[in-house]
């Protein structure tokens, strides 16, 4: 599998697409979570630490352990080759593979 950006691809030569959002420890999800996740465990913001005198978000973001999910498109080609592509390119590779698919303008 290659993960470049730069690589351009023939959207007509795409047997099929996946799309995911993948966080820094290497998890994956199909759709984005709502509010904040750690080790992709999802918690309530205004929740207190153990010691009680801070909040999850704040421990998690001192100790660097809030997830940051990043949008990743999954191309597979022919011969069993595919291509990854990250962040804002992913976004708009599957926006337009889906519009090519459906056929909308």
């Amino acid at each position: 599998m290659s993960n470049n950006n730069y690589i351009v691809v023939d959207l007509g030569k795409v047997q099929y697409a996946k799309h995911y959002y993948r966080n820094q420890f290497g998890q994956c999800v199909r759709l984005l979570p709502k509010g904040p996740t750690s080790r992709g465990m999802r918690f309530e913001p205004d929740e207190m630490h153990l010691n009680g005198s801070e909040s999850l978000v704040s421990y998690a973001h001192r100790n660097g352990i809030l997830d940051v999910w990043v949008p990743e498109v999954r191309f597979q080609l022919q011969a069993n080759h595919s291509l990854s592509y990250t962040g804002e390119k992913a976004k708009a590779l599957w926006k337009e593979w889906n519009r090519k698919q459906f056929k909308k303008r």
